[in-house]
Order: structure tokens, then sequence, then C-alpha cells
């Protein structure tokens, strides 16, 4: 009862009053560890009355079932009576172990990458799996890659990709580190960087109680410098 008491005041506390109260969000593996968290201390610093319950997953989330507030998500949502909308876009990157590039080759076209295996992200309780996107003369093409195993963990997928086990698209800053030390190499370097979007999604609420409001505004900002 305090808690729904607190949420209340905090709704309808009028424009001076600060956000405060409980906000339980949900993130992306890839952007939670390369760059939404090391920025964290942004918000709290902004709104230090905001107790954040985070949640780190790749998988579909029931907002009302489960409690939480908004998720974030790389890719395009699916239709919901929830409101969501694209706040970025990301650059994606194809890139493969240099172990798995000496026993398998390098390819060198769109169409050498069917003698090759991709380690394949999946989604949801269907095993729904993520094609291949490459921009080639300015038109996008979707290929999509033998696999040799299915994850559904973006960590999962960059580490089977150092293990040598295939090749991945990934998201850039999740891989950049390795880019750089040469643990990963990118593959099609002279195609156009592919970009995925990222979406925020919430209840359909016409009162969005005020520390909901603050994240949304908070990541729209926060996540603009990734689609540079």
């Amino acid at each position: 009862m305090l808690t729904d008491l607190e949420a209340a005041r905090n709704l309808f506390g009028g424009a001076g009053h600060a956000p405060k109260g409980r906000l339980r969000v949900d993130i992306p593996v890839a952007l939670a560890r390369s760059f939404i968290i090391p920025r964290l201390p942004e918000l709290t610093e902004r709104f230090p009355d905001i107790d954040i319950i985070l949640g780190v997953s790749d998988q579909p989330v029931d907002l009302a079932a489960e409690g939480v507030d908004c998720v974030v998500r790389l890719g395009e949502l699916s239709l919901t009576s929830m409101i969501s909308r694209v706040i970025t876009h990301v650059r994606m990157v194809s890139c493969a172990s240099p172990s798995y590039l000496e026993a398998h080759g390098i390819p060198r076209s769109i169409e050498d990458l069917s003698d090759h295996r991709a380690v394949t992200y999946f989604s949801g309780r269907g095993r729904s799996t993520i094609d291949w996107h490459l921009i080639e003369d300015g038109e996008e093409r979707s290929i999509k890659m033998r696999s040799a195993m299915l994850v559904n963990d973006s960590e999962a997928l960059v580490a089977c990709a150092l293990a040598g086990l295939g090749m991945i698209q990934a998201l850039h800053a999740g891989v950049a580190d390795h880019l750089e030390t040469g643990r990963l190499v990118q593959v099609l370097p002279e195609l156009q960087a592919f970009r995925r979007p990222v979406s925020i999604m919430y209840p359909n609420r016409q009162y969005l109680p005020a520390q909901v409001r603050a994240f949304i505004e908070w990541i729209d900002e926060t996540c603009k410098p990734l689609n540079a």
C-alpha cells in the first residue's frame, strides 16, 4: 500500500516534483555491457531518488506479467498493445576469429558466404533465427547463413566466434575491443555497414510515472551517439 501511495504521489506530484521510486527496466546484453551500464552513473546522479531494478536479457519480456516498466531491445519489435518506438540505429559488423578464417578461408564476396558456417542468434521459445543483412551497391541483402550453432545470448554469440566455431554478425560496439586486438577479424569490410534499430517499449498509458518518463528521455538521449 505504501508503494502504491508513493507511486501515486510521484505520478501527480507536479512539474517540480523530482522523479523517485522503483524503476524496473530490461536491456539487451550487448548494449548493457558495452554501452548502457557504463553510463548509468549519469542517470543515478541526475535522479538519485530513482531505485533501479535492472534486468539484462535478449529474450522477450512480458511487461505486465513480470512487472517491468519498459524494455530496450535491439531490432524491430513485434506488434503488441504496448507503445514501441525506434530511438536510434546501431552499426552491425560481420566477423570471425583468425583460427576460423585460417581453417575455412576468407570470403571475398557475398556469394562466398554459402561456403561458410555461422553462429546464429535466435530469440524466443519459437527459436526464431536472425538472418544476416549486408548492403552491396546501396541495396540491402538478407542472407540465411548455414548454422554451426544456435545461441540466444549476445555474449555467448561472441564467445563462440572467439572459439572459432563460426562467423557472426554482431553489434559493433560489443566486439570493438576484439577487433582492435585482432582476436576477431572483420569479414567483407568493403561492404557498407548495416544498421539495426534500437527500440524501446513501455505500457500504453496516458500517464506514465515520472521515473519511467525520466528513463525513456535519458535512454533516448544517451543512445543517439550510437547512430553516428
